[in-house]
């Protein structure tokens, strides 16, 4: 099938492509005065039927559909892979993006999109994945649709010399336009885009950035479940216990413990979950340890000190050595042994897993019900969301 597709999609390539092994030739005066006619005829009503690449495809394929239909199209076992072809032929990805909130970039694309190869920086080398199918280049073309694309408004913003992920649009074996991922900025994400002609620098909202970014490969949410929130004395049943027979420094100080365990936690991941994709990312020490280490592209050395998941791990041990009551113990005990076993293993989605637990502990267990004084969440909808981690 695959072989069958890459056919069709060749065939059609070359019917549009001008070959440039033309040889020069006198012609006679009559083949001359027909080809006049002929670019007369080229102003009518009809040429703008087929004045486009995309609209010469369109031509060609209804020419296939009529020519087949009394032969192939006939016979429904040979029918359904042709149809199926056809339809995974091109996106008009120029068209997708007229008219929506990325009208301004819609320059910038072609009507005639094949395939959209992706290739990923942030790992020891860099990883292709590849985007064929019809289907899937409309839904990346809604991705970017779906956001405004911002001129820069600083010489910061439109820092763009570096690339951590790269979207390169084909039309057959031609890239047409491609698509820089490079970095985020406070709440915006900085994407270089280049076509044939020249480059241009944008700025799009930070979720836009991170959904792109997630488009190849799994995306993770800080808060989605669909649990029912605990009914209230459950919560206060378990805070209780967490805090018996602890005097109130002792309370206050588990609270504290937690809490920052919590924001650090959902900070972090914010952060990090374009960067630790990869178990190999270059980037995993650093938000493990807050070591200083230097940035695998520009070289700049920083430091993120208690700023890390080592951090998270001391804060909920310092609960653990506070707490009296053996249950509560067991289950900071296991938060840190999660936490350190999805550190070890570089796995981003265990990460958010223990994320679950220190969210639920915090929320609804010690700090019941959820209070804010100096610390606020990154995402407030947090409060609504339980994930069923307490006993």
């Amino acid at each position: 099938m695959k072989k069958t597709e890459e056919i069709i999609k060749n065939a059609f390539i070359d019917a549009i492509c001008i070959t440039d092994d033309i040889q020069n030739s006198s012609l006679s005066a009559e083949f001359d005065e027909r080809l006049l006619n002929s670019c007369k005829k080229s102003r009518n009503k009809f040429y703008k039927c087929f004045n486009t690449t995309s609209k010469r495809i369109a031509c060609i394929i209804s020419v296939l559909f009529l020519s087949l239909n009394a032969t192939v199209f006939g016979v429904e076992a040979l029918r359904k892979p042709v149809v199926k072809s056809l339809q995974s032929f091109f996106v008009n990805v120029k068209d997708r993006l007229s008219g929506t909130k990325a009208d301004n970039i819609a320059l910038h694309f072609t009507d005639d999109v094949t395939e959209i190869i992706v290739t990923d920086y942030i790992t020891s080398s860099p990883k292709e994945y590849l985007i064929d199918e019809n289907e899937k280049i409309s839904e990346f073309t809604q991705l970017l649709s779906n956001t405004e694309w911002l001129t820069p408004k600083t010489k910061y913003e439109a820092e763009a010399d570096y690339i951590y992920w790269k979207f390169q649009f084909k039309s057959g074996d031609k890239t047409v336009t491609t698509v820089n991922m490079c970095g985020r900025i406070g709440k915006f994400g900085i994407v270089e885009i280049n076509d044939t002609k020249k480059s241009y620098v944008y700025n799009i909202s930070e979720q836009a950035y991170l959904d792109i970014l997630a488009f190849t490969s799994r995306k993770y949410y800080l808060h989605q479940s669909d649990i029912n929130l605990p009914e209230k004395e459950i919560c206060i049943s378990f805070k209780n216990q967490a805090l018996s027979k602890l005097n109130s420094e002792e309370k206050k100080f588990v609270s504290k413990e937690i809490r920052e365990a919590h924001i650090m936690t959902e900070n972090l991941l914010l952060d990090s979950v374009s960067l630790l994709k990869e178990p190999d990312s270059p980037y995993w020490d650093s938000f493990i340890t807050g070591e200083k280490s230097a940035d695998p592209f520009s070289g700049e050395v920083y430091t993120q000190k208690e700023y890390c998941f080592n951090g998270v791990s001391e804060k909920i041990q310092n609960a653990y050595d506070t707490v009296k009551n053996d249950e509560v113990k067991n289950y900071l005990k296991i938060i840190c042994e999660d936490l350190q076993s999805a550190c070890d293993n570089h796995d981003i989605g265990s990460l958010f897993t223990v994320h679950e637990s220190i969210h639920d502990l915090d929320y609804f267990g010690i700090n019941y019900p959820a209070h804010f004084e100096l610390l606020a969440p990154p995402d407030w909808n947090g409060i609504n969301i339980y994930f069923g981690h307490l006993y």
